[in-house]
Order: C-alpha cells, then structure tokens, then sequence
C-alpha cells in the first residue's frame, strides 16, 4: 500500500477469503490452488523461511515465480 502510510496492509488470508466472495459471483467452485508471493527483497535464507511458513499457515502451495517458477502450482491445477 504504497502512497498510504495511514492504511494497514492487510493480511494475506483476508486478501485470499475477499477475492474469493468475488469469485465466487460467478464461480461457486471457484478455489486457490497455490499462492505466488514476490520475495525479491528477501535474501535467499529468508526467502525460503517466509515461503516455507506461508505454506504452513496457508496449507497452499506457496512460491515465487521468478526464484522457484511455477510448476508447483500447475501441478496442482491439472
């Protein structure tokens, strides 16, 4: 939330459970099968750690698409 420095960013699960009220408008099946997340400013250790504990709290596969790719999460699509 850059520019808003009064405004909270919101947590990642709140995030998931609003898109997913949207979705389900015209989807009623509508899930998340895997999380992407941007770690670049993580160094490598960090990065794996905040992956690895998202994953946890989420039970969703979660990645960066750039460091890991995506495959983990195609896997779970098809």
């Amino acid at each position: 939330m850059r520019g808003l420095p009064s405004f909270p960013i919101p947590d990642l699960r709140e995030c998931m459970d609003a898109a997913l009220r949207v979705a389900y408008l015209t989807n009623p099946y509508a899930k998340f099968v895997g999380v992407a997340v941007d770690t670049s400013r993580l160094g490598e250790q960090e990065a794996k750690d905040y992956l690895q504990q998202k994953e946890q709290e989420l039970g969703l596969v979660t990645v960066d698409p750039v460091r890991n790719g995506v495959a983990r999460i195609v896997d779970r699509m098809i």
